[in-house]
């Protein structure tokens, strides 16, 4: 089991808060945080596993983040329009919409 796993697993099934890093996650992080969108190693990124440790999730918090991943912070065509947090979302702010 690899780090992923292990870790949304305690979160969903044991009610754990911790670090989630996964695709999804890494994607709203980068863009919120960053202003851009995460490389292809992005769970070897020190920065963005940095971010995550201070962003611990619940299942309920885990599980918005993937949905909000899904329907609004996608990966090709995000919908920054209706993104409730774009006010704070350095990607949002360097995007000319």
């Amino acid at each position: 089991i690899g780090p992923y796993v292990a870790a949304a697993t305690a979160v969903v099934a044991c009610g754990a808060r911790l670090p989630v890093l996964d695709v999804n996650t890494a994607r709203i992080i980068s863009r919120v945080a960053l202003g851009k969108d995460p490389g292809p190693r992005y769970s070897y990124d020190p920065l963005l596993r940095r971010l995550a440790e201070r962003t611990p999730l619940g299942r309920e918090e885990l599980l918005a983040a993937l949905d909000f991943a899904a329907q609004i912070c996608t990966k090709k065509r995000p919908k920054c329009g209706v993104c409730p947090i774009r006010g704070m979302c350095k990607y949002y702010k360097s995007r000319a919409f």
